[in-house]
């Protein structure tokens, strides 16, 4: 089995092509929206919602084994044509993993996770984010990216 996340490229379709050639599955997985991206989001230079770009993820759709997506919205709009092959699997934290860590440091954390195609989630709350850590014992800790 072949695990794709996030296909959208010439690549991607190319590769889904010769995997149906071959019958090997394909699963893929989408987190986010990528067929409807902000205009402000980085990613937006590189798909500008055009229909091309569209077709190719839905091509893609139509060519995988099953697709799952991390909420049932992404599922409705994206795998609407797939609904027989697709899951949802939504984000989480596998506590196992940490469960044999020790945490260090503060204990009243807010941990933010996200790339800089995700920084305008956050800069868009900066002012009440900043006014409730100023005013509360909590701190907010940022994964993958500066968000100064």
């Amino acid at each position: 089995m072949v695990f794709v996340m996030r296909p959208t490229s010439d690549q991607h379709l190319n590769l889904l092509k010769a995997c149906s050639a071959f019958d090997i599955p394909v699963w893929i997985d989408f987190d986010d929206l990528l067929t409807d991206i902000p205009v402000n989001n980085p990613a937006f230079l590189y798909a500008q919602n055009s229909k091309p770009y569209i077709d190719k993820i839905e091509e893609i759709l139509k060519l995988c084994t099953f697709a799952t997506f991390s909420t049932p919205h992404l599922r409705e709009v994206m795998g609407k044509n797939i609904l027989n092959k697709s899951y949802v699997v939504p984000n989480a934290l596998d506590r196992k993993m940490f469960k044999e860590q020790r945490l260090i440091g503060i204990q009243n954390k807010v941990v933010w996770r996200g790339g800089v195609t995700h920084e305008r989630d956050i800069t868009e709350f900066r002012d009440p984010i900043t006014t409730c850590l100023r005013k509360t014992d909590w701190w907010l800790e940022c994964m993958g990216m500066n968000t100064t």
